[in-house]
């Protein structure tokens, strides 16, 4: 055989081992969790919080990860948590299946005390499919938090758990630019928010659960010590620094992931655990979030 042609052969053989490795690193990435370990440091937490820990469930977007969902019921279990967020898309809105989580959500409260609240997703179901899950999160003990709050007791000390959903179903059929949307959304957020406020404002320390990041600047103005979020999906190809090549509000190479301390709060962003639209995510795994706080001011 001459020379060049051996070339070419090897190159072949090596570019097919590289597709194959770069299939099965993509397949992994879609198909298995991984667990993401945030600690962070709260000048306002109550001293008999320290070590509190939060199990970050967001974006399932009906998948599921063992029989009866299994693996993720045992990969929860695992953290010990004091408490797990749900931050919306549990469900997809173009699948329309509620019962989907019926298997999770009928063991999830047996781990720790959930709180929930709705994505865009959910916004897309009809008033009958919203209801039946509403009905299904009440009746598995999980606790809506959507525009209210509860207040969690540990040795005469309190934090304030708040939520808000997402926006989307109010600004739906609407033709804006990206930046409009993100101006409008903050609008109403900062609506919310004021309600919110209203209604219960933060303890001693205040933790929100919001399906968008786009709303956490806000909600730590308005006195929120941790905000935490999903929707972005870690913006699908994930890149440096928690940023990702296109995500919904900060466009392309914007902050999709990971943590920020900014302005004296904490924004938490999960990468999620499901696929919608886009069905493949490339360096940009599927995570369960795992948070545990603790006193002292952040590094």
């Amino acid at each position: 055989m001459r020379e060049p042609r051996k070339k070419t052969v090897i190159w072949i053989i090596l570019a097919a081992v590289a597709a194959a490795a770069f299939s099965l690193y993509v397949h992994h990435g879609n198909t298995t969790l991984t667990v993401r370990r945030y600690t962070l440091a709260c000048p306002s937490l109550p001293e008999p919080f320290e070590g509190f820990t939060i199990v970050l469930l967001t974006d399932l977007h009906g998948g599921w990860f063992g029989e009866e969902q299994d693996d993720l019921l045992r990969l929860a279990g695992e953290q010990n948590p004091d408490m797990i967020a749900l931050t919306g898309d549990m469900i997809d809105g173009r699948r329309r299946k509620p019962d989907s989580l019926i298997p999770l959500y009928a063991e999830l409260p047996a781990i720790a005390p959930c709180y929930a609240v709705p994505g865009n997703h959910e916004g897309y179901l009809t008033a009958a499919e919203r209801e039946r899950l509403y009905t299904l999160t009440d009746d598995s003990g999980i606790r809506r938090v959507d525009g209210g709050c509860v207040t969690l007791t540990r040795g005469g000390a309190r934090i304030t758990v708040g939520g808000l959903g997402d926006p989307s179903h109010i600004l739906a059929g609407l033709r804006l630019s990206r930046s409009k949307w993100q101006e409008r959304a903050v609008a109403i957020y900062g609506q919310w928010l004021r309600e919110l406020a209203e209604a219960c404002p933060p303890e001693e320390m205040g933790i929100l659960l919001c399906h968008n990041p786009v709303a956490a600047d806000a909600a730590i103005a308005a006195g929120w010590d941790v905000v935490l979020s999903g929707h972005t999906h870690g913006g699908q190809v994930g890149l440096p620094g928690g940023h990702g090549l296109l995500s919904p509000e900060t466009g392309f190479f914007g902050r999709a992931a990971g943590t920020l301390w900014e302005n004296g709060g904490w924004s938490v962003i999960s990468r999620g655990m499901g696929n919608s639209v886009v069905p493949v995510r490339i360096a940009c795994p599927m995570e369960l979030v795992v948070i545990t706080l603790t006193a002292g001011e952040p590094s």
